[in-house]
């Protein structure tokens, strides 16, 4: 079995339950970190400017955007988001990888769970599982990904995202395997 399909096994697979006491902390520290900073960079500029350029395409109200009191479909509320949260330099940094996974991982993550009506317990098993995949990756390519020129939070974090969405969209192995596929597909452009 190749190791795309055992890490899509396992994400698939997991569950709350299945969750140690520490990743469950840790994923509801990052989670209100990011919110934080998020909270926090939609003063800057080019979130008002994103902002504008989203409303005007419309589309369903469906998803939160942090620090408005106006939303958007959930792609647009998910993009906004996650770049806003970059936008500080505030964001988390895993340092065996160097990427910033948070803000990908969790502005999916939450549209997502807001779109499916998840539980609080389905989205923390869905960030962990988005977390897992992208520091994989991220340990699997590292360090000649980022020396040969590829910017590693628009790289890796496409798996995270993709996975921490597909989680809430109940997909199995199967469905896993092709949503990482996909991913690979949309890394970096």
């Amino acid at each position: 079995m190749s190791a795309t399909r055992r890490l899509s096994a396992y994400v698939a697979s997991l569950s709350y339950d299945d969750l140690p006491t520490e990743a469950i902390a840790k994923a509801k520290d990052c989670l209100l970190d990011y919110i934080a900073y998020t909270s926090f960079g939609c003063d800057e500029d080019p979130a008002h400017i994103l902002g504008i350029a989203f409303r005007e395409m419309g589309g369903r109200e469906e998803c939160t955007v942090i620090g408005q009191d106006w939303r958007l479909p959930a792609i647009n509320a998910a993009f906004l988001n996650g770049a806003t949260g970059h936008m500080t330099e505030l964001d988390d940094t895993h340092r065996g990888t160097g990427s910033h996974p948070g803000d990908s991982i969790l502005p999916a993550a939450l549209a997502m769970a807001e779109v499916q009506h998840a539980s609080g317990k389905d989205l923390i098993a869905a960030i962990v599982s988005g977390y897992e995949a992208d520091i994989r990756v991220g340990e699997a390519v590292m360090p000649g990904h980022y020396s040969k020129g590829w910017h590693i939070s628009g790289t890796i974090n496409t798996f995270g995202a993709a996975v921490a969405a597909g989680k809430l969209l109940n997909l199995d192995a199967t469905a896993m395997t092709h949503n990482m596929g996909i991913a690979s597909g949309q890394a970096a452009g």
